[in-house]
């Protein structure tokens, strides 16, 4: 079908890795990435097609929707950059990478309602079979410790809880990091604090999740995870009225 194959040696870093892949897609004008445990839905390729050609001088870059499914069910979904110009751009961040100008800073993006991406990834088959919760820890662990900034703190959180085994442990190495939070934008903390929630439902603390929930909530009332860690840990507390 006329793709170009190649393939690089793995290096614990993301956006090296896409970085090699994007050096050689300079002459296209759109590149759009996906990874081997997501599906990409589009109802209308003709009208997607149409879409972007018309706009193709106009917006460097659009968020598509992600759509994470775990064990055949919907987790939750969120926006993200999937689709970029391949001119001045380059991928940063070990893990989670995001695209960039070579400056630095952000790509002007707008959404893009055509097309959807679904991620099975995180479904207890796909971590059982490649490891994938001890691989995302390792590598955000060194990438905060090398550059702890508070985006890099988000991801290290993330993978943290994601290969908890230990819910105790994982609150012990996770306090630090809502420490680092406290100037961090409100989403970045009211996500991380739901994480904590989760954890601590985990280690049969349900008042200690309600406390760490409710406190995500002043900050982003929507954030998904804090809600649902609430709504469990109100219910373990006998408090569903």
């Amino acid at each position: 079908h006329g793709a170009n194959v190649i393939e690089i040696d793995w290096r614990e870093d993301f956006a090296w890795a896409r970085n090699q892949v994007l050096a050689r897609c300079r002459d296209a004008t759109y590149m759009v990435w996906i990874d081997a445990d997501e599906r990409l839905r589009c109802e209308n390729p003709k009208q997607l097609r149409q879409t972007l050609k018309t706009f193709a001088r106009l917006y460097p870059s659009y968020q598509l929707e992600i759509r994470n499914i775990a064990d055949g069910i919907e987790t939750h979904r969120f926006a993200a950059v999937r689709m970029m110009t391949t001119r001045d751009t380059r991928f940063e961040g070990a893990i989670h990478e995001q695209p960039r100008r070579f400056d630095g800073s952000e790509l002007l993006s707008v959404g893009l309602t055509l097309c959807h991406f679904e991620h099975l990834g995180y479904g207890q088959e796909f971590i059982d079979e490649r490891d994938k919760r001890d691989r995302n820890l390792r590598i955000a662990r060194d990438s905060f410790g090398s550059d702890p900034t508070s985006e890099r703190a988000i991801h290290y959180a993330r993978a943290l809880v994601s290969a908890s085994e230990d819910p105790r442990a994982t609150l012990d190495e996770l306090e630090p990091l809502l420490t680092f939070l406290e100037d961090a934008p409100p989403p970045i903390e009211a996500m991380v604090l739901g994480l904590q929630a989760k954890v601590l439902l985990a280690a049969d603390d349900p008042a200690g999740a309600e406390r760490a929930a409710r406190r995500a909530a002043e900050l982003v009332r929507a954030d998904a995870i804090a809600g649902a860690a609430l709504a469990e840990a109100l219910v373990r507390l006998c408090r569903v009225g």
